[in-house]
């Protein structure tokens, strides 16, 4: 068996990217982003329709994440988006849950902040209603008897 030139190895690379990619555009479709898509213009991030967010996909090992987090930052920024990521192929390979969502810290904190404030907001909205509901419903029975 002859070993394989480094062009058969970089095309089989390439192939096995634009897979991950696809797979990824898949699965976000089905999960609230049906307009999600492949971009495979040089200088954009991977993905189009996946809201105001930079994503950029790889198979690429451990080593190159900071490399791919740059190019998706410069991605980010040409297209005017604040947010921006990296997916990354889990090792395991088992499905698109185990696969890595990687982002900086100084993206990663604004986005957690404002996830606790949206919880907080709706927890409260919702025992605000549950109080009101019941005193309702208790007023309805009164009224009843």
């Amino acid at each position: 068996m002859s070993e394989r030139t480094r062009q058969q190895l970089g095309a089989a690379s390439q192939r096995a990217g634009r897979h991950y990619m696809l797979s990824l555009t898949e699965w976000f479709r089905p999960r609230g982003k049906p307009d999600a898509s492949l971009q495979t213009q040089q200088g954009r991030s991977d993905f189009h329709g996946v809201g105001p967010i930079g994503l950029e996909a790889t198979i690429s090992p451990w080593s190159r994440i900071s490399g791919k987090l740059d190019q998706a930052a410069d991605d980010a920024a040409a297209r005017g988006l604040r947010w921006f990521a990296v997916v990354k192929r889990g090792e395991r390979r088992r499905g698109r849950e185990d696969d890595y969502a990687v982002l900086r810290l100084g993206v990663f904190w604004p986005l957690w902040t404002r996830l606790e404030e949206l919880e907080a907001a709706t927890s409260g909205g919702r025992a605000e209603y549950d109080r009101g509901f019941e005193a309702g419903f208790r007023f309805g029975k009164e009224q009843a008897s």
